[in-house]
């Protein structure tokens, strides 16, 4: 069964925060009337950001994800057998030398399993 997060739309949302930010709409009348969670819609209008995003923000941005990518394949390549814990390990060690925020466990110097 499909879960009911983020079932409106970008265009929705943009919509939202415009009739707020021009007055239109309270934020909550906004809410209700675009069919957005109304701590999404305060949030977004927060941030100010109008792109759609479920969940947690991602730890690297496009550029480092592709960068740890190519470093996972010259791990592999080398011919070093490449598993989740390797990853995970790799992970924490790209952050670390890159000066990446992010919440891996220190103690154990590893990343989470997601």
């Amino acid at each position: 069964m499909p879960g009911k997060r983020g079932l409106w739309s970008e265009e929705s949302l943009q919509a939202a925060m415009t009739a707020v930010k021009y007055g239109h709409m309270t934020g909550l009348a906004a809410a209700r009337s675009y069919k957005i969670p109304r701590t999404t819609l305060y949030s977004h209008i927060k941030s100010g950001s109008d792109v759609k995003r479920i969940g947690r923000k991602s730890t690297f941005t496009q550029e480092q994800e592709n960068d740890f990518v190519i470093g996972i394949f010259r791990i592999a390549k080398r011919g070093k057998k490449v598993t989740p814990s390797l990853i995970r390990k790799e992970a924490f060690l790209f952050c670390e030398k890159n000066n990446i925020e992010h919440s891996f466990n220190k103690k154990n110097r590893i990343a989470g399993p997601d």
